[in-house]
Order: structure tokens, then C-alpha cells, then sequence
């Protein structure tokens, strides 16, 4: 039971690595290439109706106006006196109103004219997309069903005769075969609507007959490239890359050969199945490895001495003790043991080396000493800019006196790092303690 347990869990994680991570890559590459292939033609399709619209409104103006002209010139010969005046300015304005709708009219057709050639172009273009997802959809079916059976065969012995009829099925198959035949029987003929053209009012009613071209176009170069993927042969079952991670058991590759049979490891036992696992793929490990030890070899070392340049200035550290060596160009001078311990008497004993090389760096502690150390007293979080903003106990350098009276410029100490911060301002006498 256990064994047929593994076998199955071994089957199904060919299945999933092999299949369904290929598939589901797939179906988002045709989602995304079909999105952005219907926006395009969806665009184009809406320019064009547009412009179907607007002409058939210009023209449906165009020849009331020109009936009601018309109609007036009719009816002057029965008319007289000042009916036949005002008659004539009538027939003047509409005139005038006919040449407007005619400009119109002729302005629409070239409009139409320009969103019917995009159309064209863009539908043929969709078209050829389209037809070349559906090969590679019907290529990739294809692959996927060899890969299937390929790791049927190798699982089990059983259905041989099935695997192989499946076998005889797909090397018959032909995707251009298949293209061809649904373009036969779904095909809409090879007619192309052409734009409508200006027609005079008087002209022939025969010019508003719909006119086609027919089509004629040479299939894309990409069309024509073969979009097969590696062919999957009954002696090559090797997997696809996979693009999400996979078990830490990985099946091993076998030949289909319904005579060898897999060993298969228990999960329950770590140790068997890695000594399982190498003893499988020995013989390939080893020839690839051979192959690789002959095609690379390890980069040789360079030495490059490292140039320096006497004038830059050289500084030792040790933890946070900084120490000034000067430049390269200098003598050497006798270097003495320096201690942590503060250099000068007039320092505070929390004030050491590293304190005050760190106000040399933050341009504060330059020819000047802290003047006194001081604990807050209350908190201060001012909108100000110039003041310094901090909590009820924070500890205080005080750098110097304000000319703003009553006021010391600060800066703040970190209690956890030991060091001062970068935050300085201004700090009122009244909410500080000296220590």
C-alpha cells in the first residue's frame, strides 16, 4: 500500500511540474496577448461606427435640403408678385444651406474613407494575431498530450496498447490541416466592404450600391515559422522549466521502457530516499559532470596591486575610537598606546574619545566643549524648526548659549548606542536639569 501510495504521490507531481504550471503560463500569455488585441481592434471598430453614423446623419440632411429646393422650384412657376420674391429668398437660403450640407457631406465620405482603411488594416491585423494564438494553442494541446503520456508510460506498465494507439493519433495530427478546415466551414468569404462615396443628389441611384474588394493577402512570415516547442519524443520525456518552486522530492527521469522499473522512496524515511535519489541519476550526473569540467575552467587569479594616493588621509578604528594617522606623505611619527579613557581634564566622565570625534564629524564640538550635560525635564515637541524636539528624560549636550535669552543650543544623546545623535536645536533653560 505504501508503495502504490509514493507511486501515485509521484504521478501526480510529474503531472502538476510538467503540465499544470506550463499550462496555467500559458493561458495568462493568450489572456493578455487576446486583452490587448481586442482593446486595439474594440478602438478602431468604435472610430469606425462613429463615422458611419455621422455621414448617414449628413447625408440624410443633405438630401432633405436639396428635396426641399427642389420642391420650392416647383412651385415658383404658380406663384407671383411678392409670393414669388419672398419665394426666391427661399430658394437662395436653401441654396446657400445645400453647399454648407454639401461640404459636409463630402468631408464625412473622407472621414469614412480614412476610419474604413484603419478598420482594414487593424482587423487584418487581429486577425493574424488571432490565428497565430490559435496554432500555438493548438501546438501547445499537442505537446501537453505527449508529455502526458510520456509520463503515464513511464508510471506504469499497463495500457500500452493504449498509450501507443494515443501515440499513432498525435503524430497524424496537422495543425495547418486543422486551420484550413475551420476557415472553410466558418469562413465569411473574401469580400471586403469599401467606403461609402459622395453622390450627387442628381446623379445615378446606382452609385449607392455598396462596391467590395477582393482579398488578397500574403500570410504573415510569423505565421510561417513553425511555433512547435521542442518535440517530445517516446525516448525524451524531459520536463519544461517550471516557474513556481517545486517539492523537494523531484521524480527522476526514466526512459519509456515499459522492461525498467523505478524504485520507489518512502517519505517516512529522509535518508533512504537521497541515497535513492543519487544512485538513480549516477550515470547522467557523471557524464554531465564530465562534460562541464571540460568546458569551464576556474578563472585565474590576478594580482593587482592596490594604488593609493599618498595625499589621502588615512584613519585607524577600533570599535568607536577613531584615530588620525595623517597622509602617506608624512614621516612616520612614534605612535603611542591611546586608551579609551578621556584625553582631556576638563572632559565630563561620560566624554569620551568617541564622543568627541563624533562632534568633530558633526562640525559641533570643533574648538568649543559641551558647556554642561543636562537631562530633560519635560517633554517638548514644538512645530518649531529651530527647536529641538524630545521626550521627558532624554539627555542633553548642551553646546552652547542662544542669543536668544533663556535658550541653549543642544543636541540629543542616545542612551541605547551610547552616542550622540545628528539631532540639534534649540532647548529653553527652563526644561532642562543640569547633571
Amino acid at each position: 500500500m505504501e508503495w502504490t501510495a509514493q507511486a501515485h504521490l509521484n504521478l501526480a507531481h510529474k503531472l502538476k511540474t510538467r503540465l499544470e504550471v506550463d499550462l496555467d503560463n500559458f493561458i495568462l500569455e493568450q489572456k493578455d496577448k487576446r486583452k490587448l488585441a481586442h482593446a486595439n481592434i474594440e478602438k478602431v471598430h468604435r472610430y469606425k461606427v462613429s463615422s458611419e453614423a455621422y455621414l448617414a446623419k449628413v447625408k440624410e440632411k443633405y438630401e432633405s435640403d436639396c428635396a426641399k429646393l427642389y420642391t420650392l422650384q416647383a412651385q415658383l412657376p404658380n406663384t407671383a408678385g411678392r409670393e414669388a420674391d419672398r419665394m426666391k429668398q427661399k430658394m437662395d437660403r436653401q441654396q446657400q444651406e445645400i453647399k454648407v450640407q454639401e461640404q459636409e457631406y463630402r468631408n464625412a465620405c473622407i472621414k469614412l474613407a480614412d476610419a474604413t482603411d484603419q478598420w482594414n488594416k487593424a482587423w487584418k491585423m487581429t486577425c493574424d494575431t488571432y490565428q497565430g494564438m490559435e496554432k500555438k494553442r493548438l501546438e501547445f494541446l499537442h505537446h501537453s498530450f505527449s508529455m502526458y503520456i510520456n509520463v503515464l508510460s513511464t508510471a506504469s506498465n499497463q495500457d500500452l496498447e493504449s498509450y501507443e494507439r494515443f501515440w499513432k493519433t498525435l503524430d497524424n495530427y496537422d495543425t495547418e490541416q486543422d486551420i484550413q478546415t475551420f476557415i472553410k466551414e466558418k469562413g465569411t468569404g473574401p469580400k471586403i466592404p469599401e467606403a461609402e462615396v459622395f453622390v450627387d443628389y442628381l446623379d445615378d441611384p446606382s452609385k449607392n450600391i455598396e462596391n467590395y474588394t477582393l482579398a488578397n493577402f500574403n500570410q504573415p512570415s510569423d505565421l510561417n515559422e513553425s511555433l512547435k516547442p521542442k518535440s517530445v519524443s517516446s525516448f525524451d520525456p524531459e520536463p519544461t522549466k517550471s516557474v513556481l518552486p517545486l517539492d523537494p522530492v523531484l521524480p527522476e527521469l526514466t526512459v519509456r521502457n515499459p522492461t525498467v522499473q523505478k524504485p520507489l522512496p518512502s517519505r517516512s524515511t529522509p535518508s533512504i530516499r537521497s541515497s535513492t535519489t543519487s544512485s538513480t541519476t549516477t550515470s547522467s550526473t557523471t557524464t554531465n559532470t564530465t562534460a562541464r569540467s571540460s568546458n569551464h575552467k576556474p578563472p585565474k587569479k590576478v594580482d593587482e596591486d592596490i594604488k593609493i594616493d599618498p595625499r589621502a588621509k588615512v584613519v585607524f578604528s577600533i570599535g568607536n575610537n577613531m584615530f588620525d594617522l595623517g597622509n602617506l606623505s608624512q614621516e612616520p611619527k612614534p605612535f603611542g598606546r591611546r586608551s579609551t579613557v578621556r584625553q582631556r581634564p576638563d572632559l565630563d566622565p561620560p566624554m569620551n574619545f568617541s564622543y568627541q570625534s563624533l562632534l568633530e564629524e558633526l562640525g559641533i564640538f570643533e574648538p568649543k566643549q559641551p558647556l554642561f550635560w543636562a537631562r530633560a525635564t519635560q517633554a517638548n515637541y514644538s512645530t518649531n524648526p529651530n527647536e529641538l524636539q524630545y521626550a521627558k528624560g532624554t539627555r542633553l549636550a548642551i553646546i552652547e548659549k542662544s542669543k536668544k535669552e533663556g535658550w541653549y543650543l543642544a543636541t540629543k544623546y542616545n542612551e541605547i548606542t551610547r552616542s550622540l545623535t545628528q539631532e540639534k536645536g534649540l532647548v529653553s533653560y527652563r526644561c532642562i536639569q543640569q547633571e
